[in-house]
Parts: C-alpha cells; structure tokens; sequence
C-alpha cells in the first residue's frame, strides 16, 4: 500500500441490551493503481490516545503489506 488513511467515528451497539457507543478506528491503504484495502480495524471504548497508539502499534508490527479485508469501489 502507497497511502494510507486513518480515522475513526463513532457507533451505536447493543451490548448486554444496552444501547452504547463505541470508537471504530480504521485505517486503509491505496496502492499506485488505485485499488483500496482495510489495512486494520479496532473498536475501543473512545479515541483516547492509548488506543490510538496500540492500534498503530499493531499495524506497524504487522507490516504494511498484508490486508486484513478488500474494498470493492462502488
């Protein structure tokens, strides 16, 4: 993968019949032909710091190299 992109959002899901929200922090990679691919994916109860380092932590352990899932363009 040539570029990456990083970002999270926000979710709603039922947990223990609970309606919470959750972070979803996601990052995909393009590569020069232009294909996209889910690099890695990670649901943390918010966007604090700590998950945001694990997550990249992870992805670096890795390697940029392997997908975890591909994207069809619409």
């Amino acid at each position: 993968m040539a570029l990456p992109w990083i970002n999270a959002t926000y979710l709603k899901l039922r947990r223990r019949g609970r309606i919470v929200s959750v972070a979803v922090i996601i990052a995909v990679g393009v590569n020069t032909d232009g294909k996209r691919g889910v690099l890695g994916m990670e649901f943390g109860t918010s966007e604090a710091e700590a998950i945001w380092t694990e997550f990249l932590r992870k992805l670096t352990r890795r390697g940029p190299r392997r997908q975890a899932r591909r994207l069809r363009r619409p």
